[in-house]
């Protein structure tokens, strides 16, 4: 219980820089949905807590599909179907943050999670790799099955367009950097700290790119 507090504590504070939510203490059931518009499309950020004096129900499966979408959200369903989907996870007093972007229909063409979720969640690639477990160096031999990054000049992102799927980490740290002088006259805190950067922080699936 209380290294998944710390975990919510760091998640809070981070969506609150990264997105500008707000959200009460842990024991207050909410769920958060701020909106903005990029020319005719909405993205919206869902975002709720759980509750310790509450029953959690784990959320059963929870992969990561590229191009289909991130357990019970599947691209291509309506706002009222996503929001129902969500539902789903409150109902069962689960943490979690999605980014979900709507087309000018109001179907969904994108959805983003973050790392605090996926360990909550236990979240999943194809073949039951644990996306969020498993340090970057070592997991992108796997990605090869979704083909080409086409990103690949950008060392924080892993854009794999044509499946429909994108992996992104704040920082970039190596199990080298962790033997390295630098690292080592860190604070054990800062330490910690640096060491997210050998784990992807954020999963985006999408539409696929025909052709």
């Amino acid at each position: 219980m209380e290294e998944e507090n710390g975990v919510w504590e760091e998640t809070k504070k981070r969506l609150e820089s990264l997105y500008g939510l707000k959200s009460g203490g842990r024991e207050e059931e909410r769920n958060t949905r701020e909106e903005g518009k990029q020319g005719t499309s909405r993205r919206i950020q869902y975002s709720a807590e759980s509750r310790s004096d509450r029953d959690r129900r784990g959320p059963g499966a929870f992969e990561v599909e590229a191009g289909i979408g991130i357990g019970e959200l599947k691209i291509g369903m309506s706002e009222k179907e996503a929001e129902h989907a969500l539902e789903q996870y409150r109902e069962r007093n689960l943490f979690y943050f999605f980014d979900i972007e709507y087309d000018e229909a109001g179907t969904v063409v994108e959805i983003e999670t973050d790392q605090a979720t996926g360990l909550a969640m236990g979240a999943t690639l194809d073949g039951g790799i644990r996306l969020f477990e498993v340090e970057v160096e070592d997991l992108l031999p796997a990605l090869k099955c979704y083909g080409t990054d086409v990103a690949e000049e950008d060392a924080y992102s892993y854009d794999y367009e044509q499946a429909g799927i994108s992996f992104w980490r704040e920082r970039i740290v190596s199990k080298a950097d962790l033997e390295q002088e630098w690292f080592l006259e860190l604070s054990a805190e800062n330490r910690e700290d640096e060491r997210r950067g050998l784990f992807f922080e954020s999963v985006r699936v999408k539409r696929k790119q025909i052709g």
